[in-house]
């Protein structure tokens, strides 16, 4: 299990605009928000909101919303840990794991 410290690091320090920017994704600024397409579904207009002050972004076609950590879950199609790992890479964060015990680790499974 993450420290949950680093986690909220990584919420922090990766900007959700540069991370979905870095996929090729095409973000143009309208008011205090940015905008585009959705990527998690086929559209034509932009419904797909960027609230770079929130870290947090929301599609009012599709209803995909959440974090910068969410984004890339859902964006690579991965689980949690390993989309806090990408991100801690890409912004040079060492994350430390924290020991479970073994009643904590039999309540997970």
């Amino acid at each position: 299990m993450i420290d949950p410290r680093y986690i909220e690091k990584i919420q922090t320090q990766a900007y959700i605009k540069d991370v979905i920017e870095s996929y090729g994704i095409s973000l143009q600024r309208r008011g205090r928000y940015f905008w585009c397409r959705c990527p998690f579904h086929g559209e034509n207009t932009a419904s797909f909101k960027v609230d770079d002050a929130k870290n947090t972004y929301h599609c009012f076609g599709c209803g995909a919303s959440g974090s910068v950590i969410r984004f890339v879950m859902e964006y690579e199609h991965i689980e949690f840990v390993p989309a806090v790992r990408k991100l801690a890479n890409t912004y040079g964060i060492e994350i430390k794991e924290l020991e479970e015990s073994e009643s904590e680790r039999n309540a997970r499974l």
